[in-house]
This record gives C-alpha cells, structure tokens and sequence, in this order.
C-alpha cells in the first residue's frame, strides 16, 4: 500500500450534509499538490496496483483502492476525532479522475469523483475536490 502523509500541508477539508446522500467531504487542494495526487493514484490504478492511503490534517484519511465493477464511496467515523473514506473505483473510473485532476485549475468548476462514472448504491458520501485560488 502506498501511503502519502499530507497532514500537516495547507489544504482545505469541508464536510457537510448531501441533499441525497449523507455526506459531502470537499477537499481543496493547492496547485502543487494536484501532479504528487494524480501520480500517487495512477501506481494505485496501475494493473497490479493496490491502494493509496492518503492522510490528511484534521484527523481524515482517504483510502483510494482499485474495485472490480461500479465504483463506490463510503464514510465511516470510527472514533470520535477520526474520519475515514474509502473511495474504491473502477480502473476505468480511476483513469477519468487521473485525467480530470490534470485539468483542474483554480477557474475550473470543482471536481465531482461521483460523476465521473457510474456508482453502486452503497454510497453514503460525495467527494468533491477544488484547487485553491
């Protein structure tokens, strides 16, 4: 497992409630950190890669792992300063967020991992990730 430790760098974390799911985690990153991302994601998607362990300030960690069939999204709090999101994705569904966060720029229109294709129905969150300006 490759994991990346982003804990103490400047990036924003919002969580907020969903019109339709549970949860919403926005994720706003720097410019510079947008490259390491989408390198760090293409190894996991790679064939024969695992997963990627991203962790991030405000006690959040984002596991990034590659799934056979629809992709999905699940939240879980385990404790009560803890959250922890496991984005499990499609290698093709994968692929589309390595070239989308290539174009993701401070003028973009912030990035929706869901719409990126398609999903099962065990998704209790949406991931949104937005480049600071």
């Amino acid at each position: 497992m490759a994991h990346v430790n982003w804990k103490s760098q400047v990036l924003g974390l919002t969580k907020t409630a969903h019109p339709t799911l549970q949860s919403q985690l926005e994720l706003t990153l720097t410019a510079d950190l947008l490259a390491p991302l989408a390198e760090s994601l293409a190894a996991a998607f790679a064939p024969g890669g695992a997963e990627l362990r991203l962790e991030l300030p405000q006690n959040w960690t984002i596991y990034w792992k590659p799934k056979a069939g629809l992709s999905r999204l699940q939240l879980a709090h385990p404790q009560a300063d803890h959250w922890v999101a496991t984005v499990h994705l499609s290698h093709e569904h994968g692929a589309k967020l390595i070239d989308a966060l290539a174009g993701l720029t401070t003028t973009a229109e912030p990035l929706v991992v869901s719409r990126l294709g398609s999903m099962a129905p065990l998704v209790n969150f949406e991931l949104v990730i937005a480049v600071k300006t």
